[in-house]
């Protein structure tokens, strides 16, 4: 029986950044007779398939418990299933909590991450340490990963036309549309300006996403309180990551 073990930071088709994850889990389910995934945040998981076994690490405010939780989910999986490998996806922490019980068992321990890396340095030491334990890490151009490692596998980053591509026959506004995490790394404020700077300055331009860290939310604040004065730049917040359709239907960029 083919088997993949997935770890998370959360499975939630409402996840406004991460609600993709379903969508990576439904197509490994295709390919396995098992998909397991270990998250830190279990939510909306409707949309998953049939084959498909979500277990949650109670995501608290003691980060100890959560480690023992992690590493008490990870022995009785392990203990109880042989997996072709196992895929650690934008979670550094969770892939060398494995590490001992996977190389035990000799299933190859795989790590995501396409970020420019962290600030703190605590999650700094701890993705260095995964470069080191992981097998292979896969990321999607060759500067996503912020480490040099021989390891790293670039494979590309899809957008699934599908879902958010829609052919229109002619433009019936020219409204435009940021969906992002709330954050300066994705310079919004520089965009909004552009866009209030531009030729389309007096049509609509909606901002949809929210805010991770307390340093996001102070940026939010401050972009709202900019802005506050210009009814077409609307703050949409946090939206479902499965409802985000109906809202691009409204745009054109």
């Amino acid at each position: 029986m083919k088997k993949v073990l997935v770890l998370n930071i959360s499975t939630d088709s409402k996840d406004t950044s991460l609600g993709f994850a379903i969508s990576w889990v439904n197509a490994l389910s295709i390919n396995y007779d098992n998909v397991d995934v270990i998250t830190l945040n279990k939510g909306d998981i409707s949309t998953l398939n049939e084959n498909v076994n979500v277990y949650e690490i109670k995501n608290t405010r003691f980060k100890l418990f959560r480690v023992f939780k992690a590493i008490t989910i990870l022995k009785d999986q392990l203990k109880s299933n042989s997996y072709n490998y196992c895929l650690s996806h934008m979670s550094p922490l969770l892939s060398i909590l494995a590490f001992y019980l996977l190389k035990k068992q000799g299933t190859p321990n795989v790590l995501w991450y396409a970020h420019p890396g962290p600030n703190e340095l605590s999650k700094k030491i701890t993705l260095y340490l995964s470069k080191y334990l992981v097998d292979k890490i896969i990321t999607s151009t060759e500067n996503s990963f912020p480490i040099k490692s021989k390891k790293i596998n670039v494979i590309g980053q899809a957008i699934n036309f599908n879902y958010f591509v829609e052919k229109k026959p002619d433009f019936k506004n020219f409204n435009f549309l940021i969906l992002s995490r709330i954050s300066k790394s994705k310079k919004i404020e520089e965009s909004i300006d552009g866009f209030l700077k531009s030729i389309y300055s007096k049509n609509i331009i909606y901002i949809i996403g929210g805010p991770a860290t307390r340093t996001d939310q102070k940026y939010l604040s401050q972009l709202k309180q900019k802005y506050k004065s210009f009814n077409n730049v609307v703050f949409k917040g946090v939206v479902p990551h499965n409802n985000l359709k109906e809202y691009l239907e409204n745009v054109n960029f």
